[in-house]
């Protein structure tokens, strides 16, 4: 389960999406400076950033609490991963490359 702890005065944003029948839910604490660097920091050999891995740090990082069962299903734990990647780390690769 997430380990993220929660930083006073920072935002968090819920997420929920449906799975087999259920709603499960997920809160994510916005990335810091440093949680998104670390994030930025997983890159394939092609020297493209790693969406599945890049996710996994911001949700290691910073979600602060999660239904149990995302965690349970690899599958459902990479759509959540490559999601916050998406949200959180690609705008900042996408910006980095133009400069």
């Amino acid at each position: 389960m997430p380990q993220a702890v929660k930083i006073e005065g920072m935002k968090s944003t819920d997420y929920s999406f449906d799975f087999e029948g259920s709603e499960l839910k997920y809160t994510i604490q916005e990335p810091t400076f440093d949680q998104i660097t670390a994030a930025l920091s997983q890159v394939k050999a092609t020297g493209q950033m790693d969406m599945i891995g890049s996710g996994k740090v911001i949700w290691e990082l910073c979600c602060i609490k999660a239904d149990k069962k995302i965690e349970d299903n690899p599958r459902v734990l990479i759509s959540v991963c490559i999601e916050l990647a998406s949200e959180f780390a690609l705008p900042v690769d996408i910006e980095i490359k133009k400069k």
